[in-house]
C-alpha cells in the first residue's frame, strides 16, 4: 500500500506552546523526510520485523558473550580464523558412547594431545563398570563422527544402521 505525504512544510505554532499540532506535524514531517514523499506500509513494516529480528539476535549473542572481555573474544576469534582452535566433544574424564561390534559402548575419555601433527583422543572402552579396553587412540575427527553424546543417540543410530566401526 502505497502512501503519500500528510505533512506540507514549514507550519509554525502561533501561541508557542510546548506541545502543539506544530509540534507534532514537525516531528511526523521528519519521519516522512526520511521515509520520501511515497512509502510502502508494507515494506515499512518487513523493515520493522527484520529491525525487532535483528534485536532479538543481538540480544541473544549478548547474553552469550556479555561476560567475557572483547580482548579474549577478539583473541578467540582471530584463533578460529587462523586455523589454531579445537572445539573437544567432551572435557578430559568425561563419558561418551561408541558403536563397536553391533553394540553401544560407554567410553571414558583420558585426554587429548597433539602427535605427529594430529589431533588425538586417548580413551578406554568399558563394559558393566570395568574397563574392557584401555589406552585407545584415535584421531579427533574421527572421533567426534563416530562416538555420541547420550547413550540413547547411539541406541538410535545403531537401530537405524549406523554402525561405523567394525
Amino acid at each position: 500500500m502505497i502512501v503519500k505525504r500528510l505533512t506540507i512544510k514549514p507550519v509554525h505554532d502561533p501561541t508557542g506552546r510546548q506541545f502543539s499540532w506544530a509540534l507534532c506535524h514537525e516531528r511526523l514531517s521528519s519521519i516522512e523526510d526520511i521515509l520520501g514523499d511515497d512509502y510502502d506500509l508494507d515494506q515499512l513494516s518487513v523493515l520493522v520485523n527484520q529491525r525487532m529480528t535483528m534485536r532479538e539476535d543481538v540480544a541473544a549473542r549478548m547474553k552469550l558473550v556479555g561476560g567475557i572481555p572483547l580482548d579474549r573474544l577478539r583473541e578467540l576469534v582471530e584463533a578460529d580464523q587462523e586455523g589454531r582452535c579445537v572445539v573437544l566433544p567432551c572435557k578430559t574424564g568425561g563419558h561418551m558412547f561408541e558403536i563397536f561390534c553391533g553394540k553401544v559402548w560407554e567410553i571414558i575419555v583420558c585426554g587429548f594431545s597433539i602427535r605427529n601433527k594430529r589431533e588425538v583422543v586417548d580413551y578406554m572402552r568399558m563394559h558393566g563398570g570395568y574397563v574392557q579396553c584401555a589406552a585407545i587412540e584415535m584421531d579427533l575427527d574421527l572421533f567426534t563422527r563416530e562416538m555420541y553424546k547420550t547413550r540413547e543417540a547411539a541406541e538410535a543410530a545403531l537401530k537405524r544402521g549406523q554402525d561405523g566401526r567394525n
